[in-house]
């Protein structure tokens, strides 16, 4: 996402969370033509220590949980198996 420019949740937390030096060196990353290995990593870096990561889990979370609420909501559907094996594996993902 970082090499295609994509303005992801982790990206905008971070321009707006991390320091301004980290948020400069974020904007000259992304204005470069093509984004190597090494600055990649080093906005991964900037996104832990701006606690962007954290952030997103975070929400991935609370959205997985209000999921989970309305799915209980509808008992009884027999769709719901399916719609509860999707939210099971997306609970579950590694990234």
């Amino acid at each position: 996402d970082v090499r295609q420019k994509k303005k992801t949740f982790l990206l905008n937390y971070a321009l707006s969370h991390a320091s301004k030096k980290s948020q400069q060196a974020l904007l000259n990353i992304l204005r470069m033509p093509e984004i190597d290995g090494e600055s990649i990593l080093q906005v991964k870096d900037i996104f832990e220590s701006a606690g962007a990561i954290t952030a997103a889990k975070e929400s991935v979370n609370s959205y997985l949980a209000l999921a989970n609420k309305n799915l209980e909501s509808l008992n009884g559907n027999g769709e719901i198996r399916h719609l509860n094996y999707l939210l099971n594996y997306i609970s579950n993902r590694n990234f």
